[in-house]
């Protein structure tokens, strides 16, 4: 039976398929590693996001109780008005004064006089006067200068 055997080759596989398996398997395992770097970069930058979120989020919780807390202390000092002999009084200042400005003055027996003021955008009519009055300047003089300059 010996005879048998050795008289025989076995089938196998050539050493070059072995030698490209093994490349490969040496490219997996490279990209392997890559991807678990980036894997871990990209853990360490969602924890900095995250902790810049929280960090912000408590900001905006510290900013959301200092308003409240501004406002009941507004609240306090200049409640608003609650019976009818309360007015309300709206001043148009002259419009010469820049920029325009709308006082309003609450009265009430009881609180004090408190002046708000704010600006107010100008009429669109005096707006466009005032456009108009730009242009026809500005193409006057031009006009004029140029006339000057072609008499010399």
């Amino acid at each position: 039976m010996q005879s048998d055997t050795i008289g025989k080759s076995k089938a196998g596989v050539p050493i070059p398929i072995y030698r490209e398996l093994a490349a490969e398997l040496q490219a997996a395992q490279a990209k392997i590693v890559q991807l678990q770097q980036q894997n871990d970069r990209l853990t360490r930058h969602n924890q900095a996001l995250q902790e810049e979120l929280q960090a912000i989020l408590t900001a905006h919780s510290h900013t959301h109780s200092a308003i409240l807390a501004a406002q009941e202390r507004l609240t306090s000092l200049f409640p608003p008005p609650q019976t009818k002999e309360e007015q309300e009084i709206v001043i148009d200042t002259p419009e010469d004064i820049r920029p325009a400005a709308v006082v309003t003055q609450t009265v009430a027996p009881s609180a004090p006089q408190v002046t708000l003021t704010e600006s107010v955008p100008l009429n669109r009519s005096w707006l466009l006067l005032l456009v108009t009055v730009i242009v026809l300047v500005s193409f006057g003089a031009g006009y004029f200068l140029i006339r000057a300059g072609q008499r010399r």
